[in-house]
């Protein structure tokens, strides 16, 4: 039985490289090092950034814009997550590494990075005179793709871990040094987030790519409403600290419910617009 355990859990165990490169850091004077969290999580910044850049120069935005909105993006999506992190986690984190807390290289929250982001676009939309709507819609499937390399960065870090799965099939051991603790069979689900992401990016993908008359804003809709399902059913297998709960729900599921709540209201509203307009067309 031994042999066995062995012999499921090694895979696991050489599949996980949190670091790449070590060194001390010179700002904080701790050891660290170029992660593969760190790659992953620009690698999904920069396809993203393309992405978006190469379906808006299709609908004909200027490629400067495009580009400095991905960047912005990219900026406000790495503040928001951060100060969302420390707004759950703030007063643990902060007691215990004080300022440097705002320079590691860990903890952010995607909620929190998803809201940076979309502020910092909206800003540089209305100062330009470039569409909101299209724009959000442009980059659903970035987004999504882009979540999914960051999600794979954390499965080499071993954060967003899942709850222990004897037994399972699906199940992966990490090592010492990851974040996870180590020896224990786990749910991997960062790699089920990540699947379902990718997933998800070409569905978008294809709804973009069809051209059928969407209203401006919907495909941006399909993209929250479908990652609030997918986050919602994930963080049932997590078993990682993720803030304070609500009874039974993390941060994350209430957000989630949330946001499908916005959505089916959003879209209520909609259909009884079209309604209306209909209803006048035939007088």
């Amino acid at each position: 039985m031994a042999r066995r355990q062995r012999a499921v859990a090694a895979p696991a165990t050489e599949a996980v490289h949190p670091y790449l490169l070590r060194f001390t850091n010179p700002v904080t004077g701790a050891a660290g090092g170029v992660t593969t969290y760190a790659l992953c999580l620009f690698l999904g910044a920069g396809v993203a950034i393309a992405l978006t850049g190469w379906l808006g120069r299709r609908r004909g935005l200027p490629g400067f814009d495009l580009l400095a909105v991905g960047l912005l993006a990219l900026v406000g999506g790495l503040a928001g997550a951060k100060v969302f992190y420390l707004l759950l986690n703030g007063p643990e984190v902060v007691a215990r590494f004080g300022w440097r807390a705002l320079l590691s290289g860990g903890g952010y929250v995607w909620y929190g990075g998803l809201l940076g982001g979309v502020v910092a676009v909206l800003l540089y939309a209305r100062a330009y005179g470039l569409p909101k709507r299209v724009l959000a819609d442009l980059a659903a499937p970035g987004l999504a793709l882009g979540q999914a390399f960051g999600r794979v960065g954390c499965f080499s870090a071993g954060c967003c871990y899942g709850l222990p799965a004897p037994g399972s099939p699906l199940a992966v051991v990490f090592p010492p040094g990851a974040i996870a603790p180590p020896g224990i069979p786990r749910y991997p689900t960062q790699l089920f987030e990540a699947t379902g992401l990718v997933i998800l990016a070409g569905i978008l993908l294809v709804l973009l790519l069809r051209r059928r008359a969407w209203r401006d804003g919907a495909i941006f809709w399909i993209y929250l409403m479908s990652y609030a399902v997918l986050r919602y059913v994930v963080e049932i297998y997590r078993g990682d600290d993720r803030g304070p709960m609500f009874g039974p729900f993390s941060p994350s599921q209430v957000i989630a419910l949330g946001v499908l709540l916005g959505g089916g209201v959003v879209a209520g509203l909609a259909l009884n617009r079209r309604r209306r307009v209909e209803a006048a067309a035939r007088r």
